[in-house]
Order: structure tokens, then sequence, then C-alpha cells
């Protein structure tokens, strides 16, 4: 089952339904089809977001028990459901999560689900301001975008989307970083000098860090290739905890999990993870975990990653690296 968990930084006033649910392509980073958004609060302050892909008819709903934790795990005192698909599935899903929020002892504001371009509320029984057949939403609502854009968010066209970003370099840029990686071998020679190749990553590594900027093809195969050096990862998982978490902290670990040949792809994917979920961005997380998880799964840092989701542990969390 997909999902996501994202934390929120941006302090932005929403005052009615319309208003939030035209701000959840903004707070996920693309609009969602066929999902159920969970949003935990903190006063008024929106403390996390979930996403979780709206079930067949004929499969279980236990893994919304997770997503319903993730507002125990970060101390939120509220919650919003929305759902989005058909009326049928999206009810069966908001049912379940009701209860599962009310064992938690978590005030349930509002949950709505949203067909067609109208939006329901389940807990509103006002025909007069929740009428039976839906009122009409403005998802492009001019001045929620403007408000969100203002404060740095971007939405991509669909989930897919930010999903490819990640997908692996092809073509000359991947006869690029073949070319790189042969030199890069055959500088260390056969055995490996050990000693070089964590000098050179570590120092690669440093200015990446300290500049922001993205290496080339050379020093990304140098950099990719030490990261199994405990010492190196070590330092890499220290440096995204250093720096403030803005959208250029991830933008090296996705260069690398773009650009790292087969063997290396992995560990780059659950650094990637891991400074992702610091960001508070859930669905960049969750895919570079799945991509750590389907080629290094007995990986320390993957299978620490893996578990970090599944809970919804908050990304201020004080953790291990």
């Amino acid at each position: 089952m997909n999902q996501g968990l994202f934390s929120s930084s941006i302090d932005i006033s929403l005052s009615n339904p319309a208003e939030l649910v035209s701000a959840v392509p903004f707070l996920l980073g693309y609009p969602p089809v066929d999902s159920i958004v969970l949003i935990g609060l903190d006063g008024e302050r929106i403390a996390v977001t979930g996403r979780v892909a709206l079930p067949g008819a004929d499969e279980p709903l236990e893994g919304f028990a997770t997503i319903a934790q993730a507002l125990r795990n970060n101390d939120v005192s509220a919650a919003i459901v929305i759902g989005f698909g058909h009326p049928d599935q999206v009810t069966r899903c908001i049912d379940h999560l009701r209860e599962a929020i009310a064992d938690l002892e978590v005030e349930l504001v509002d949950a709505l689900r949203v067909t067609n371009g109208r939006y329901w509320s389940y807990l509103c029984g006002d025909l007069r301001c929740c009428p039976a057949e839906g009122r009409p939403l403005d998802i492009d609502d001019t001045a929620i975008a403007a408000e969100f854009t203002a404060a740095g968010a971007q939405v991509k066209s669909d989930r897919d989307t930010v999903l490819r970003q990640l997908d692996a370099v092809t073509g000359p840029e991947r006869d690029a970083m073949n070319t790189a990686i042969a030199r890069v071998t055959e500088v260390l020679g056969d055995p490996v000098d050990e000693r070089l190749l964590r000098e050179r990553g570590r120092s690669i590594l440093a200015r990446c860090a300290d500049t922001l900027e993205l290496p080339g093809h050379e020093d990304s195969a140098w950099l990719s290739m030490a990261l199994p050096d405990e010492a190196i990862l070590d330092e890499a998982m220290m440096s995204v905890d250093q720096h403030p978490p803005d959208g250029d902290s991830t933008a090296l670990w996705v260069w690398l999990t773009r650009h790292a040949g087969p063997e290396h792809r992995a560990l780059c994917a659950a650094v990637l993870s891991y400074a992702a979920w610091r960001c508070g961005n859930g669905v960049v997380a969750g895919e570079a975990a799945r991509i750590a998880g389907e080629h290094e799964p007995r990986h320390h840092l993957t299978d620490a990653m893996l578990q970090i989701l599944c809970n919804g542990v908050p990304p201020w969390a004080d953790v291990e690296s």
C-alpha cells in the first residue's frame, strides 16, 4: 500500500473545508487521486500529512492503522481526514479511520469526501452548509495557490512525476557515468586502495555539503563508491543533520541515486530517504526507501528508514543516524 508522511513548516491559515482541500496538493506535492489524506494538527498548525492509496473493494484495511498511528507518534491533538475517489471506497476507509482515530483519543475535526469536483462532510448534518448533493470545489483556488507558492511549496502534475525524478539516468548521461566509474576503478587498483577512496570521498562530500553544488561525473563516481565505507556514510548522515532542511538539502542525494552505478544506487537511495524524511518529503523518502529495500534490504540504514517511515516517526525526532 503506497503511503507517504510529511511534516509541514508552512504557516498558512485555512478557514474552511474548501480551502483545506485546495491546500492538499501543496501539502503532498501533487494532486491526490484515489487516496485517503490524513492531516494531523498541533493546535492550529499542520504537524503532519499522510497519504494512503485507496484499497480495492476486497482488500483489507489493516494498512490504515499505520497511518493513524502517525498521529500519536507526532503528538497531535486533532486530525482531519479527506478521501478522494469513489463514494463507496472512500466511505469504507473513512469509517475505518474514524474508529482508529477515536481509539487514539485524538479529536476528529472533520472527515470529507471529494468526488468529481464536489465535496461532502461525514460529520456535518446541517443541509444548509453541507447539502446532500455536496458543495462545488475550486481546486485551483488562486488565493491558496498564491500563498503556498510564496511560501516555497511546489506541485507536480501527479505522484508518478515526483517518483520519476529518482529514475536512474540513461543514454549519454549513463555512458558518461560508466566511463567515470571505469576511470575511478582503474585509479583505485586491485586490491582497492581503501585509504585513497575514503580520502577522495570525504573531500568531495565536504565540498558538496558546503557549496550545495552537484558533483561532476567523476566526483559522483568517487563519492558513490566511497559511501559504503561506514566513516563516509556517517559523515553523509551528519551532513544531512547539520544543514537546514530546504529544497537543496536532498539535491545531492537525488543526483547520486540517479547517477550511481547499479551496485551503489541502493545506498545512495537510503541516504536520500533519510534526507527527504528530515525535510518532511514523505513521497521521496518512501520511494527512495523502496529503491534501497529492493536492492540492499539488509543494510542497517535501509532497514532503519523502512521502520521510521512505516511507524510514522516525525522528522524532528531524535534518532541515531
